[in-house]
């Protein structure tokens, strides 16, 4: 915590000690005014309780019946807003702990000790009527008002208890996000680092084959390459992009790709623009691209590959076919993605995919549709 006050006050300056005991006293007056509510709440229960008690007896008389109601409430009001306001500035001014629950029920006590001696020579009006002893309405309101304000104390201890609970359990939960989404876009950008160079070299090196037996092949070659790496460079480390980048650049390096003889891959892609400004994480259409083209293009036969997009309601569905596939790509080719999909959108993604069904390979894909704010398109 003091590195995160050092850099609050690095980047904003030193904060107002004044503003900041404003914001505190406005804390407390509001904190007071809700806990006034819940005592004139608390107090019309337990005086209705006792009312009705004494209310049989008075039956025929309606009017006395309304002024021992409004005796009793005039009296017993006081009693609670004050140890309700000992409670919530307490609770305010000193730190949660053993010393502040002693705090409380001392001060709890203490406050009933007060009420006790001050109304030792009061008269009440119910023992006036005679319908109960005043040593009773003494005794009785003594355990009364003690057992009412440390069950006050303990809800508001108990409360305050979950409350704090919950914002650490919620502070954990969101440390536990950010920390798997730095791995998340750790293994993200080692992935990119890994493809990246190997798709160089192996290019560069059949570039210069075909230069001796077909050098005009060998010019396409290094013009999609090319045209590859402007399009993946921008895109190289960030985690998150659009719908739309992630299949122009899956094209881009499908049109790198070469079959056994150095014949191109056949690549088409229809995105739906309704789609188009999806959220989608990198390294997720690219690596389908790379695995099903591969795969078509080791049968030896004319490869085509076809991309498209559409969004359906509140997801975007992405269907990636690749032709002449004689064996499927290898599991493994398709476990970085399904984990990139889990650790994106955990159960709200799905992948599916079948195999060698008339010589095609397909992958379908669906997250949710999460629109990318105009500034990052």
């Amino acid at each position: 915590m003091a590195g995160i006050d050092s850099s609050v006050t690095r980047w904003f300056g030193a904060t107002d000690a004044k503003a900041e005991a404003s914001a505190t006293t406005h804390d407390l007056l509001a904190l007071l005014k809700v806990r006034t509510i819940h005592a004139v709440f608390v107090t019309l229960l337990m005086v209705l309780l006792y009312w009705l008690q004494l209310a049989a007896g008075l039956s025929h008389q309606p009017r006395l019946l309304l002024e021992l109601f409004v005796s009793m409430f005039a009296s017993n009001i006081p009693n609670f807003v004050f140890a309700f306001a000992i409670i919530a500035v307490v609770q305010k001014r000193i730190a949660p702990g053993p010393k502040r629950t002693m705090l409380l029920i001392s001060s709890i006590l203490i406050w009933v000790g007060l009420l006790r001696l001050w109304h030792a020579n009061s008269t009440f009006i119910a023992v006036d009527l005679g319908l109960v002893g005043l040593r009773g309405y003494q005794m009785d309101g003594l355990w009364t008002t003690t057992t009412y304000f440390l069950l006050a104390a303990w809800y508001y201890e108990s409360a305050d208890r979950a409350r704090r609970s919950t914002a650490v359990l919620r502070e954990s939960q969101l440390a536990r996000q950010g920390a798997e989404r730095w791995l998340l876009e750790l293994r993200l950008s080692s992935l990119q680092a890994r493809v990246d160079p190997r798709l160089l070299f192996d290019t560069l090196d059949e570039a210069g084959q075909l230069y001796r037996l077909k050098p005009g092949a060998a010019e396409q070659l290094l013009d999609a390459l090319i045209d590859y790496l402007r399009r993946a460079l921008p895109q190289l480390r960030q985690a998150e992009s659009t719908l739309r980048t992630e299949v122009e650049l899956a094209l881009a390096y499908a049109r790198v790709l070469r079959g056994p003889d150095g014949e191109p891959l056949e690549v088409e892609a229809v995105v739906d623009p309704a789609a188009a400004d999806a959220r989608f994480p990198p390294m997720v259409v690219q690596p389908l691209c790379d695995a099903l083209a591969r795969s078509a293009l080791a049968s030896g036969e004319p490869a085509r590959l076809r991309i498209s997009a559409a969004r359906n309601s509140d997801s975007v569905r992405l269907r990636v076919v690749a032709e002449s596939v004689r064996a499927g790509p290898a599991a493994e080719h398709l476990v970085e993605v399904r984990r990139t999909l889990q650790a994106m959108f955990a159960t709200l993604a799905r992948m599916e995919s079948t195999c060698c069904t008339a010589g095609m390979a397909n992958v379908v894909v669906e997250v949710p549709y999460v629109a990318t704010p105009r500034s990052d398109r």
